[in-house]
């Protein structure tokens, strides 16, 4: 008899990771919908019992991105030891596997001195991630078991242009932030820590019968991201 229970339960786990493998896409057919259905209620349920910092539109997070050094095109200026603050809150979107979504920014208050120096997000996206650098085969499996192992939130962010000097006539183009941000969870309660902040330039390479998007990663600061609780 404990032969085969035993058979039974690796039977029934091995078949929610056959349905895991199938969240980077989205289908209609009923059963893999099923078995994706078991494998995000693991992953989502230490969420939903947190009192803690989650990646929903419970949790507001505090953004401060302190340029270093930032050359602007048409510019001779550039801007160095600035900081630009932001807040918002992750939403994930369903039926994706590892989870990612959207961000909704949250306005900050007139009164708060670090309004001045908002950016405003036209677009931005994000993603629980193993090491882009260095991905390891299976490293999801073992979230259904634990824990989810996912050690960076990537978070991909476009922001609009801003006015900094009207005399000087010094403008913050628009431009698409990327930071991989350390990401641990525990009892899970949501720990995002401090990043390298880089600049993401994108080229369109034209290829044979296609065209592809070439994109170059230069570190301009540090990105540090706190909840606000």
């Amino acid at each position: 008899m404990t032969s085969k229970l035993l058979i039974a339960v690796l039977a029934s786990m091995l078949g929610c990771a056959a349905g895991f493998t199938t969240c980077s896409t989205r289908t209609s057919t009923e059963r893999l919908w099923q078995q994706r259905a078991g494998c995000r209620a693991y992953l989502s349920a230490a969420s939903t019992t947190s009192s803690g910092p989650t990646l929903t539109e419970s949790t507001i997070w505090q953004l401060r991105l302190k340029i270093n050094n930032l050359e602007l095109a048409k510019s001779s200026v550039g801007i160095e030891d600035r900081i630009f603050n932001l807040r918002l809150n992750f939403l994930e979107e369903e039926g994706y596997e590892p989870p990612q979504g959207t961000v909704r920014q949250v306005a900050m208050s007139n009164d708060d001195s670090s309004s001045k120096d908002e950016l405003v997000i036209t677009k931005a996206r994000w993603m629980l991630s193993e090491d882009p650098e260095d991905r390891k085969d299976g490293l999801w499996v073992w979230g259904l078991f634990k824990e989810p192992l996912y050690p960076f939130l990537l978070l991909t962010m476009e922001t609009a242009e801003k006015i900094l000097d009207e005399e000087s006539k010094t403008v913050l183009p628009p431009l698409k932030f990327y930071a991989q941000i350390p990401h641990t969870r525990k009892d899970g309660a949501v720990s995002l820590d401090s990043a390298v902040l880089n600049v993401r330039n994108t080229e369109q390479l034209q290829l044979v019968g296609a065209v592809a998007d070439y994109f170059e990663d230069v570190g301009v600061g540090q990105l540090q991201i706190n909840p606000l609780l």
